[in-house]
Protein backbone atom coordinates (compact mmCIF):
# COMPACT_ATOMS: atom_id res chain seq x y z
CA UNK A 1 0.00 0.00 0.00
CA UNK A 2 2.87 2.52 0.39
CA UNK A 3 3.71 1.76 -3.09
CA UNK A 4 0.76 2.36 -4.27
CA UNK A 5 0.67 5.30 -3.12
CA UNK A 6 -1.75 7.91 -4.27
CA UNK A 7 -4.38 4.94 -5.76
CA UNK A 8 -6.84 4.62 -2.41
CA UNK A 9 -9.59 3.22 -4.51
CA UNK A 10 -10.95 0.17 -5.70
CA UNK A 11 -7.48 -0.55 -7.89
CA UNK A 12 -5.35 -0.62 -4.70
CA UNK A 13 -8.25 -3.17 -3.11
CA UNK A 14 -7.77 -5.17 -5.58
CA UNK A 15 -3.79 -5.41 -6.04
CA UNK A 16 -3.29 -5.75 -2.37
CA UNK A 17 -5.90 -8.70 -2.08
CA UNK A 18 -4.63 -10.60 -5.36
CA UNK A 19 -0.69 -9.81 -3.74
CA UNK A 20 -2.05 -11.77 -0.60
CA UNK A 21 -3.64 -14.78 -2.15
CA UNK A 22 -0.27 -14.91 -4.24
CA UNK A 23 2.02 -15.09 -1.09
CA UNK A 24 -0.07 -17.44 0.49
CA UNK A 25 -0.92 -20.01 -2.05
CA UNK A 26 3.50 -19.69 -2.70
CA UNK A 27 3.72 -20.40 1.24
CA UNK A 28 1.19 -23.25 1.30
CA UNK A 29 2.60 -24.99 -1.92
CA UNK A 30 6.22 -24.62 -0.51
CA UNK A 31 5.44 -26.03 2.95
CA UNK A 32 3.99 -29.34 0.70
CA UNK A 33 6.81 -29.50 -1.38
CA UNK A 34 9.27 -29.08 1.95
CA UNK A 35 6.87 -31.84 3.97
CA UNK A 36 6.75 -34.36 1.02
CA UNK A 37 10.93 -33.89 0.26
CA UNK A 38 10.83 -34.72 4.38
CA UNK A 39 8.88 -37.83 4.33
CA UNK A 40 10.64 -38.75 1.39
CA UNK A 41 14.31 -38.49 2.70
CA UNK A 42 12.95 -40.06 6.21
CA UNK A 43 11.44 -43.16 3.84
CA UNK A 44 14.89 -43.22 2.39
CA UNK A 45 16.90 -43.24 5.18
CA UNK A 46 15.01 -45.78 6.99
CA UNK A 47 15.54 -48.40 4.06
CA UNK A 48 19.24 -47.72 3.65
CA UNK A 49 19.59 -48.41 7.23
CA UNK A 50 17.62 -51.78 6.98
CA UNK A 51 19.63 -52.78 4.07
CA UNK A 52 22.83 -51.90 5.47
CA UNK A 53 22.00 -54.48 8.72
CA UNK A 54 20.94 -57.11 6.29
CA UNK A 55 23.60 -56.83 4.52
CA UNK A 56 26.03 -56.73 7.32
CA UNK A 57 28.21 -59.96 8.05
CA UNK A 58 29.06 -60.88 11.77
CA UNK A 59 32.59 -61.90 11.78
CA UNK A 60 33.66 -64.94 14.08
CA UNK A 61 36.21 -65.37 16.56
CA UNK A 62 37.87 -68.89 18.04
CA UNK A 63 38.18 -69.17 21.46
CA UNK A 64 38.97 -72.15 23.81
CA UNK A 65 37.00 -74.22 26.64
CA UNK A 66 37.90 -76.25 29.05
CA UNK A 67 35.42 -79.57 29.15
CA UNK A 68 34.21 -80.16 32.63
CA UNK A 69 33.56 -83.69 31.95
CA UNK A 70 36.77 -84.65 30.19
CA UNK A 71 39.11 -81.89 31.27
CA UNK A 72 40.30 -81.64 27.69
CA UNK A 73 40.73 -78.26 26.26
CA UNK A 74 38.58 -77.81 22.97
CA UNK A 75 37.92 -74.97 20.78
CA UNK A 76 35.02 -73.15 18.93
CA UNK A 77 33.81 -70.06 17.17
CA UNK A 78 31.43 -67.24 18.74
CA UNK A 79 30.70 -64.14 16.95
CA UNK A 80 32.26 -61.17 17.04
CA UNK A 81 31.26 -57.52 17.99
CA UNK A 82 28.61 -55.72 15.59
CA UNK A 83 29.49 -54.27 12.36
CA UNK A 84 29.60 -50.27 12.38
CA UNK A 85 27.73 -48.39 10.06
CA UNK A 86 28.17 -45.20 9.02
CA UNK A 87 25.10 -42.74 8.71
CA UNK A 88 24.19 -39.84 7.48
CA UNK A 89 20.94 -39.12 9.23
CA UNK A 90 19.19 -39.79 12.51
CA UNK A 91 16.66 -41.99 10.54
CA UNK A 92 19.41 -44.19 8.57
CA UNK A 93 20.92 -44.67 12.24
CA UNK A 94 18.01 -45.53 14.01
CA UNK A 95 16.83 -48.25 11.24
CA UNK A 96 20.24 -49.45 11.15
CA UNK A 97 20.19 -50.04 14.95
CA UNK A 98 17.16 -51.69 14.93
CA UNK A 99 17.58 -54.08 12.44
CA UNK A 100 21.38 -55.22 13.75
CA UNK A 101 19.74 -55.73 17.25
CA UNK A 102 17.14 -58.23 15.90
CA UNK A 103 19.99 -59.72 13.62
CA UNK A 104 22.66 -60.33 15.88
CA UNK A 105 20.52 -61.45 18.55
CA UNK A 106 18.74 -64.03 16.15
CA UNK A 107 22.58 -64.97 15.42
CA UNK A 108 23.38 -65.31 18.95
CA UNK A 109 20.66 -67.65 19.65
CA UNK A 110 21.34 -69.66 17.20
CA UNK A 111 24.35 -70.35 18.23
CA UNK A 112 22.87 -71.03 22.30
CA UNK A 113 20.59 -73.47 19.97
CA UNK A 114 23.50 -75.57 18.07
CA UNK A 115 25.46 -75.81 21.39
CA UNK A 116 22.44 -77.40 23.45
CA UNK A 117 21.11 -79.32 21.08
CA UNK A 118 24.42 -80.80 20.09
CA UNK A 119 24.90 -81.13 24.18
CA UNK A 120 22.25 -82.85 24.71
CA UNK A 121 22.65 -85.53 21.61
CA UNK A 122 26.19 -85.93 23.09
CA UNK A 123 24.92 -86.94 26.88
CA UNK A 124 21.81 -88.57 25.32
CA UNK A 125 24.27 -90.71 23.65
CA UNK A 126 26.26 -91.81 26.22
CA UNK A 127 23.56 -92.87 28.50
CA UNK A 128 22.38 -95.23 26.11
CA UNK A 129 25.45 -96.48 25.33
CA UNK A 130 26.36 -96.62 29.44
CA UNK A 131 29.25 -94.48 29.09
CA UNK A 132 27.89 -92.19 31.87
CA UNK A 133 26.18 -89.11 31.14
CA UNK A 134 24.07 -87.12 33.47
CA UNK A 135 21.71 -84.09 33.38
CA UNK A 136 24.27 -82.79 35.70
CA UNK A 137 26.73 -83.46 33.03
CA UNK A 138 25.03 -81.60 30.22
CA UNK A 139 24.38 -78.63 32.60
CA UNK A 140 28.30 -78.61 32.97
CA UNK A 141 29.09 -78.58 29.08
CA UNK A 142 26.73 -76.35 28.42
CA UNK A 143 27.72 -73.64 31.31
CA UNK A 144 31.43 -74.04 29.95
CA UNK A 145 30.69 -73.82 26.31
CA UNK A 146 28.32 -70.64 26.86
CA UNK A 147 29.81 -68.70 29.19
CA UNK A 148 32.77 -67.35 26.60
CA UNK A 149 29.97 -66.15 24.36
CA UNK A 150 28.28 -63.82 27.28
CA UNK A 151 31.59 -62.93 28.12
CA UNK A 152 31.94 -61.32 24.39
CA UNK A 153 28.78 -59.84 24.49
CA UNK A 154 27.95 -56.12 25.19
CA UNK A 155 25.98 -55.41 28.17
CA UNK A 156 22.69 -54.51 26.76
CA UNK A 157 22.87 -57.96 24.25
CA UNK A 158 23.82 -59.92 27.95
CA UNK A 159 20.34 -60.25 29.58
CA UNK A 160 18.46 -61.12 27.05
CA UNK A 161 21.00 -63.93 25.79
CA UNK A 162 20.84 -65.25 29.12
CA UNK A 163 17.62 -65.33 30.00
CA UNK A 164 17.19 -66.98 26.23
CA UNK A 165 19.91 -69.83 27.29
CA UNK A 166 18.47 -70.75 30.99
CA UNK A 167 15.64 -71.01 29.20
CA UNK A 168 15.71 -73.08 26.84
CA UNK A 169 18.62 -74.86 28.53
CA UNK A 170 15.71 -76.10 30.99
CA UNK A 171 13.59 -77.72 28.08
CA UNK A 172 16.72 -79.80 26.93
CA UNK A 173 17.45 -80.61 30.69
CA UNK A 174 14.07 -82.14 31.28
CA UNK A 175 14.70 -84.83 27.88
CA UNK A 176 17.91 -85.85 29.41
CA UNK A 177 16.81 -86.48 32.64
CA UNK A 178 14.09 -88.02 31.14
CA UNK A 179 16.06 -90.07 29.12
CA UNK A 180 18.19 -91.31 31.98
CA UNK A 181 15.54 -92.51 34.27
CA UNK A 182 14.23 -94.34 31.32
CA UNK A 183 18.18 -95.94 31.26
CA UNK A 184 18.27 -96.78 34.97
CA UNK A 185 14.82 -98.51 34.97
CA UNK A 186 16.18 -100.45 32.00
CA UNK A 187 19.31 -101.25 33.94
CA UNK A 188 18.00 -101.79 37.22
CA UNK A 189 15.23 -104.16 35.84
CA UNK A 190 17.69 -105.98 33.77
CA UNK A 191 19.86 -106.08 36.95
CA UNK A 192 17.20 -107.69 38.80
CA UNK A 193 16.05 -109.85 36.10
CA UNK A 194 19.65 -111.39 36.56
CA UNK A 195 19.91 -111.52 40.53
CA UNK A 196 16.16 -112.95 41.27
CA UNK A 197 16.93 -115.40 38.59
CA UNK A 198 20.00 -116.70 40.66
CA UNK A 199 18.18 -116.49 43.84
CA UNK A 200 15.10 -118.53 42.88
CA UNK A 201 17.40 -121.07 41.68
CA UNK A 202 19.30 -121.12 45.08
CA UNK A 203 16.11 -121.35 46.88
CA UNK A 204 14.72 -124.16 44.60
CA UNK A 205 18.08 -126.32 45.03
CA UNK A 206 17.74 -125.61 48.88
CA UNK A 207 13.94 -126.83 48.45
CA UNK A 208 15.24 -129.77 46.91
CA UNK A 209 18.05 -130.30 49.35
CA UNK A 210 15.50 -130.60 52.01
CA UNK A 211 17.73 -129.07 54.76
CA UNK A 212 15.56 -126.77 57.12
CA UNK A 213 18.40 -124.96 57.84
CA UNK A 214 19.54 -123.82 53.98
CA UNK A 215 16.10 -123.35 53.18
CA UNK A 216 15.41 -120.37 55.80
CA UNK A 217 18.59 -118.55 54.25
CA UNK A 218 17.90 -118.89 51.00
CA UNK A 219 14.25 -117.64 51.21
CA UNK A 220 15.14 -114.67 53.78
CA UNK A 221 18.03 -113.59 51.01
CA UNK A 222 15.34 -113.38 48.24
CA UNK A 223 12.60 -111.81 50.20
CA UNK A 224 15.24 -109.02 51.50
CA UNK A 225 16.42 -108.49 48.07
CA UNK A 226 12.77 -107.91 46.83
CA UNK A 227 11.98 -105.55 49.97
CA UNK A 228 15.35 -103.87 48.67
CA UNK A 229 14.32 -103.68 45.37
CA UNK A 230 10.97 -102.42 46.10
CA UNK A 231 12.34 -99.61 48.03
CA UNK A 232 14.38 -98.76 45.00
CA UNK A 233 11.81 -98.51 43.08
CA UNK A 234 12.77 -101.15 40.19
CA UNK A 235 9.84 -101.86 38.27
CA UNK A 236 9.67 -105.74 38.36
CA UNK A 237 10.38 -105.67 42.08
CA UNK A 238 6.91 -103.75 42.97
CA UNK A 239 5.11 -105.30 40.28
CA UNK A 240 6.46 -109.18 40.46
CA UNK A 241 8.53 -109.40 43.59
CA UNK A 242 5.76 -110.40 45.75
CA UNK A 243 3.85 -113.01 43.39
CA UNK A 244 7.14 -114.81 43.23
CA UNK A 245 7.57 -115.42 46.69
CA UNK A 246 3.64 -116.34 46.77
CA UNK A 247 4.70 -119.00 43.59
CA UNK A 248 7.90 -119.83 45.82
CA UNK A 249 6.11 -120.70 48.69
CA UNK A 250 3.41 -123.16 46.77
CA UNK A 251 5.98 -125.00 44.90
CA UNK A 252 7.37 -125.91 48.55
CA UNK A 253 5.61 -128.90 48.12
CA UNK A 254 6.23 -130.12 44.73
CA UNK A 255 10.10 -129.59 45.55
CA UNK A 256 9.71 -131.54 49.06
CA UNK A 257 7.96 -134.47 47.08
CA UNK A 258 11.32 -134.07 44.36
CA UNK A 259 13.40 -134.27 47.43
CA UNK A 260 11.97 -137.33 48.89
CA UNK A 261 12.41 -139.07 45.82
CA UNK A 262 16.01 -138.09 45.24
CA UNK A 263 18.54 -140.46 46.48
CA UNK A 264 21.32 -138.38 48.95
CA UNK A 265 23.97 -141.23 49.10
CA UNK A 266 23.90 -142.74 45.30
CA UNK A 267 27.27 -144.69 46.06
CA UNK A 268 25.16 -146.54 48.66
CA UNK A 269 21.91 -146.76 46.34
CA UNK A 270 21.35 -150.63 45.47
CA UNK A 271 20.17 -151.08 41.49
CA UNK A 272 16.30 -151.07 42.49
CA UNK A 273 16.51 -148.22 44.38
CA UNK A 274 18.37 -146.67 41.70
CA UNK A 275 15.70 -147.71 39.30
CA UNK A 276 12.69 -146.77 41.59
CA UNK A 277 14.78 -143.21 41.57
CA UNK A 278 14.72 -142.69 38.07
CA UNK A 279 10.94 -144.50 37.14
CA UNK A 280 9.32 -142.19 39.92
CA UNK A 281 11.03 -138.31 38.56
CA UNK A 282 10.01 -139.68 34.76
CA UNK A 283 6.62 -140.06 36.37
CA UNK A 284 6.53 -136.86 37.73
CA UNK A 285 7.76 -135.26 34.61
CA UNK A 286 4.67 -136.86 32.53
CA UNK A 287 2.44 -135.03 34.72
CA UNK A 288 4.06 -132.08 35.21
CA UNK A 289 3.70 -131.83 31.27
CA UNK A 290 0.39 -132.80 31.37
CA UNK A 291 1.49 -136.20 29.67
CA UNK A 292 -0.53 -138.05 32.44
CA UNK A 293 -3.33 -137.11 34.72
CA UNK A 294 -1.76 -138.92 37.41
CA UNK A 295 0.25 -141.71 38.49
CA UNK A 296 1.44 -143.90 40.69
CA UNK A 297 5.40 -143.21 43.03
CA UNK A 298 7.33 -146.69 43.79
CA UNK A 299 6.05 -145.51 47.34
CA UNK A 300 2.78 -145.90 46.74
CA UNK A 301 2.02 -142.35 46.55
CA UNK A 302 -0.26 -141.36 43.97
CA UNK A 303 0.35 -137.40 42.06
CA UNK A 304 -2.46 -135.87 40.14
CA UNK A 305 -1.72 -132.83 37.48
CA UNK A 306 -3.81 -130.88 39.94
CA UNK A 307 -2.38 -131.21 43.16
CA UNK A 308 1.13 -130.65 41.27
CA UNK A 309 -0.13 -126.86 39.68
CA UNK A 310 -1.94 -126.22 43.29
Amino acid sequence: SERIGVNRGGGFEFAARVAGQTANALDSLTSQYADQALQDLKIFGKKVGEDAAENAQFSKKEITYTDPITKETKTQYINGPIPTFKATTKTMAEAYEKEIYNKYTKEIQSNIDTIILEERRNVIKNIRENKGGTPDDFDAVVKARVTPILENLEPKFRQVIETYTEDTRQGHWYQVADEKDRQDIKINNLNYDTNISNLSEEVETAYIGGDPTSIAVKEKEIKDYIETSKARGIDKAVTQGDQLLKTLEDSKSVYKLLSDLSIKDLDAASGSKLKNSIDDFRKVELVLRNGAGSATLSTGQVITADQLRQ
